[in-house]
């Protein structure tokens, strides 16, 4: 599997994560901007487009927005898995 079909799959489950959250009271990001964040960039890989790196980035950093609402919504391990595998794979995209 190429590195944009493996990064569009891993964002569809964060955001399907998230679409099974709540917001955070400790994310800097609006629940719902992130949401749009990473819809934008599953669309994005799948039309062949460029995405914005540097906001996923800061999104999926440690003590980021995503990283507060996972451990908000009980899916913190699951965060851990997910960035791990996400910068593995943001810099070939």
């Amino acid at each position: 599997m190429h590195a944009p079909e493996a990064l569009q799959i891993l964002l569809q489950k964060a955001l399907d994560s998230l679409n099974n959250s709540k917001e955070s009271d400790w994310a800097e990001t609006p629940l719902e901007d992130q949401k749009k964040l990473i819809a934008a960039a599953i669309d994005a890989l799948k039309n062949n487009r460029s995405i914005d790196k540097e906001a996923l980035k800061a999104e999926f950093a440690p003590i980021g927005s995503l990283q507060e609402t996972a451990v908000s919504n009980r899916w913190g391990e699951q965060y851990i898995a997910y960035a791990e595998e996400f910068e593995e794979l943001i810099d070939l995209v």
